[in-house]
């Protein structure tokens, strides 16, 4: 994997819309991509491959019905409550506003690290 700044800078501003107006995202190298923090919990990360977002295990059925997610696999083992994004879903600004604001309100919702 390689590092997309375009992606990045996308999923990037997407995330933060759903956020209170000055929250702050670390990102931290990881998986070859960039991933994004929000108080210390992963919130997604960017790639040439694509976007990943973590959005908790209730919301993989409502993501799983925009165009171009699927499910992640590391290792051989699925990685629950996470999802990816393909080119189809996360240039489709309808699309990458729906997931990203799973993304947000699950992750914000978690207890800071």
């Amino acid at each position: 994997m390689a590092r997309d700044p375009e992606v990045e800078d996308l999923l990037r501003d997407a995330l933060l819309a759903h956020l209170p107006r000055g929250t702050q995202l670390q990102e931290k190298p990881m998986f070859g991509a960039i991933c994004f923090i929000l108080h210390g919990n992963m919130i997604g990360g960017a790639s040439d491959r694509g976007v990943m977002l973590r959005i908790g295990k209730e919301a993989v059925a409502e993501a799983m019905t925009v165009p171009g997610v699927g499910l992640i696999e590391m290792s051989g083992r699925r990685m629950g409550g996470y999802i990816r994004a393909d080119e189809t879903a996360w240039a489709d600004p309808e699309s990458l506003a729906r997931l990203t604001g799973l993304a947000a309100r699950f992750t914000a919702a978690l207890p800071p690290k």
